[in-house]
This record gives C-alpha cells, structure tokens and sequence, in this order.
C-alpha cells in the first residue's frame, strides 16, 4: 500500500446505520405533494398549449 492511504481518516457516514429514521413525515408529503400538483398543472398547461403531454404521465 502506498503512504497516501494510511494517512486517510476512516469514513464516518453521515447517518449513522446504528439509528432509526423516520421515512415518512409531514416534511415529505407536503413536498411531494407540491412537486405532484406542480407537474400536473405544467402537463396540463402543455397538453392545452400546446396539444402534446408526457406519455408517463
């Protein structure tokens, strides 16, 4: 091993695998449901514009 290699410090995660974490919570519904209506109304206003939408959608 090269000297580069001893010198780095360990990594440490920034959320540490010993702690739960909530996946769900008001932070996360609120955004997704902005983000939700937010792409909604952007097809909506293509589809009307335009004539042509997200074949996803």
């Amino acid at each position: 091993m090269s000297d580069e290699n001893k010198t780095r410090r360990p990594y440490a995660p920034r959320m540490s695998p010993h702690q739960t974490y909530e996946e769900i919570n008001s932070y996360v519904v609120f955004w997704g449901l902005f983000f939700s209506v937010l792409f909604a109304l952007a097809v909506g206003y293509l589809c009307l514009k335009i004539g042509q939408t997200v074949d996803a959608f």
